[in-house]
Parts: C-alpha cells; sequence; structure tokens
C-alpha cells in the first residue's frame, strides 16, 4: 500500500494521523473539519442506537459461563495484581495499564493462530506531534500553548519529550489522540517484525479495528468523544478500509462504544469540509456498560464487566460466539505454555552451559594451580637437593 498524501485525496497525510487533531476538543471544531466526511449531520451528531455487537446475553445461557470460567479467572488475577501493585495516582498511565491486562487477555486468544494477528499500537505525543497540534490551534485562530524549548547548535527547539497527552496540560486535557488502536495485521509474517510507526503499519497493510481512549474523568456530557472519533475517521481513510472501527471511551466504570462505518462514497464536488474525503461515514452507537474495574471488591456491576469482556471478544473476532471462546482460550494457553516451556528449556541449556563451562573453568584452573604448586614444589626440592650436593662437595 503506497501512503497517500493530502494532495492525492483531499485527506489526511501520515502527520495529520500521528498527531491524531490532538487541538479538537469540541463538536464545533469537529463540524469544521469533518462535516464533509457524512452525508448529513444526523450520521454523527444524533448518535443512532445499534446493538450489532451484541449485548452479551449468551455469556448467562446455560453452562456457557462455565466453560469460560478459566478464561475469566486469569484475566481477573491479572487485573487484580495490576490494582495492588501499579501505584494509584490520578494520571491516566495507570488506568491504561490496568486496561492491558485486560485486552491482553483477549489478544492472547490468538496465539494459536496463523493468520491475520490482531497488534496493539500504543501511541504517544512527541514534541514534532505536538507542534503538528500547535499548528491546527493557530490555524483555527486559537491560542497555541508555550512549550518548553532548549537551546541547539544555537537555534531554539521545542523539547523531543515523549509523554502521555495529559502530561502537556497538567493532566487536564480534553483532547490528543488516542494511546491504545488495536491493528489487524496481515499474516503469516514474522510475528518479530519492527514497524517504524503507526503509520509504516498502516501502510504495510494493517487496518484499524478498535481506537481506545481513557480518560481519569469522562461523560457524554463532555466533549471527549469527538478527539477520538476524528482519530477513527483519520486511519479509516487512510487504509480505506470497509470494515468497521471501533471505539472505546471509558474511566474504567463507565464504557462507551462507537461504531465508524462506511457507508458509500462522496459524488465529486459534494461535501464542504475543507478536507473531505472521497468516502462517507456513519456513526453507531454500540452498547454502554457499568462495570468498575478500578474497584472490582465493590462487589457491584461484576455482571456488566462479563458482558463488557464478550461485546469486546465480539468486536475483536468478528463473526465468533462465546463457545468458541473457550475453545480459542484452550487452544492459546496450549500454544502459549508450550512456546513459555521451549523458552525456559533453551534458558536453562544455556544457563546449564554457562554453568558447565564455569564449572570447567573452575577444574582447569584448579588443575593448573596444582601443577603450578607441584612445579614449584619440584623446584624448591631441586634447589634444596643443590644446596646439599654443594655442603657435601665443599666438606670431602
Amino acid at each position: 500500500m503506497q501512503k497517500r498524501t493530502s494532495d492525492q485525496t483531499g485527506s489526511a497525510t501520515g502527520t495529520r494521523i500521528l498527531g491524531g487533531f490532538s487541538s479538537l476538543k469540541n463538536k464545533g471544531r469537529f463540524d469544521i473539519l469533518y462535516r464533509g466526511w457524512f452525508k448529513n449531520h444526523k450520521d454523527y451528531d444524533k448518535f443512532g442506537a445499534d446493538s450489532s455487537g451484541g449485548s452479551g446475553n449468551k455469556l448467562f445461557e446455560h453452562g456457557v459461563l462455565d466453560r469460560c470460567s478459566a478464561f475469566f479467572t486469569n484475566l481477573f488475577g491479572d487485573v487484580l495484581v495490576a490494582l495492588q501493585f501499579v501505584l494509584p495516582t490520578k494520571k491516566e498511565q495507570r488506568l491504561y495499564l490496568i486496561l492491558w491486562e485486560l485486552l491482553k487477555h483477549l489478544l492472547r486468544l490468538q496465539a494459536s493462530s496463523a493468520g491475520d494477528l490482531l497488534q496493539l499500537h500504543v501511541r504517544h505525543q512527541t514534541a514534532e506531534q505536538v507542534a503538528d497540534s500547535d499548528a491546527d490551534m493557530e490555524d483555527a485562530g486559537e491560542v497555541a500553548p508555550e512549550r518548553e524549548t532548549v537551546e541547539a547548535e544555537g537555534r531554539s527547539t521545542q523539547v523531543a519529550t515523549v509523554a502521555y497527552e495529559e502530561s502537556f496540560t497538567g493532566g487536564k486535557v480534553l483532547s490528543g489522540a488516542a494511546e491504545f488502536v488495536v491493528l489487524r495485521s496481515p499474516g503469516p509474517k514474522d510475528r518479530n517484525e519492527l514497524f517504524g510507526d503507526l503509520v509504516d503499519a498502516l501502510d504495510q497493510g494493517s487496518k484499524p479495528v478498535l481506537v481506545v481512549e481513557v480518560k481519569t474523568a469522562y461523560s457524554e456530557s463532555t466533549d471527549v468523544v469527538w478527539q477520538p472519533l476524528a482519530y477513527a475517521l483519520e486511519i479509516a481513510d487512510y487504509t480505506e478500509t470497509d470494515q468497521p472501527v471501533w471505539i472505546l471511551v471509558t474511566n474504567l466504570r463507565d464504557w462507551h462504544f462507537y461504531e465508524v462505518r462506511r457507508v458509500g462514497k462522496r459524488a465529486a464536488g459534494e461535501g464542504i469540509a475543507p478536507r473531505a474525503s472521497k468516502f462517507l461515514y456513519k456513526v453507531v452507537r454500540g452498547e454502554e456498560f457499568n462495570a468498575d474495574l478500578r474497584y472490582p471488591a465493590s462487589g457491584e456491576n461484576e455482571s456488566g464487566f462479563l458482558r463488557l469482556v464478550a461485546y469486546l471478544y465480539r468486536i475483536l473476532y468478528p463473526g465468533k460466539d462465546l463457545e468458541a471462546l473457550t475453545q480459542d482460550y484452550e487452544r492459546s494457553t496450549k500454544a502459549v505454555e508450550e512456546a513459555s516451556k521451549n523458552w525456559f528449556a533453551s534458558a536453562k541449556a544455556s544457563a546449564d552451559l554457562k554453568a558447565a563451562l564455569v564449572a570447567e573453568t573452575a577444574r582447569a584452573d584448579a588443575e593448573a594451580a596444582r601443577a603450578d604448586a607441584e612445579a614449584a614444589e619440584n623446584a624448591r626440592l631441586r634447589a634444596q637437593l643443590q644446596a646439599i650436593a654443594q655442603q657435601w662437595k665443599g666438606k670431602n
């Protein structure tokens, strides 16, 4: 796939995708940038309800939950460990780490698969991307915040900091590109292949599946949703995917899902946005869940958490039901255990070899020391005999 530019499509460049329109803080700004991406404002202004992803009710059909018990038990265990040992702070980084404990168990279900691979992209703001955000703000007539600068070779240069978005605004920011993006990468391939960045992965055929935005505080009365929605539109348009791109916005208590669908092509000249896509999109409201992942011991909403995980499973693995979850878990667990045992066996063999080499070196050193001692003793005895011989010769 060739990286597209704004000159070719009138859409986003790679820099725009990485920047994620960090200055997009409200619906008014979204209207200016994206109204031409929709047939009419109702396709995004009033999020229509749709339950195509399923509510997770099948989870409670007879026997299904029992068959999934091992999966959920392991998932709960890792979340509890994160809650106990990740330092509690008011920063969103902690929430992302806790959420990772949930997502990794869903991603692990593909461990035995040789096909397409779901991969999590962890995104951070860099100085270049923040500068791009500042440029967006200035284009919109807004005042960009002052940034720390350093002197380098006589030039004043923005600090090339890598950090979460809240680090730039004292933790109060309600904008910035989402830190978690789940991609579906083509397979089979070398799973250790390194990509330069998100755009590099997209250029090599990866498609967006889920954009995750975590906030320490969130409700739909805020404008938080517009930025991840813009981000999802950008990467969907960049890859020209015809598959849904999901958005999850959460504070780890309230979970809100939205689905971006491509519904057709825009007619030539249609649309009045300055950066209109050649495609038309529609945003559909997904399920909402109340499940407090931060305080699971409270005894509230455990069933909501079970439904949440089931819903995420259907998003990441479309077309599968919860019976398949148990089968995927068993296969992936076997694959991970086998790979782990092989890794340990290799590490143990390496350690054993090193220990054997150390022991052999010690044995050789000891043998050499004994030989040196014997040589020294023989030399001493020879010298003693020579001295005695000289004494005897002198007397005679």
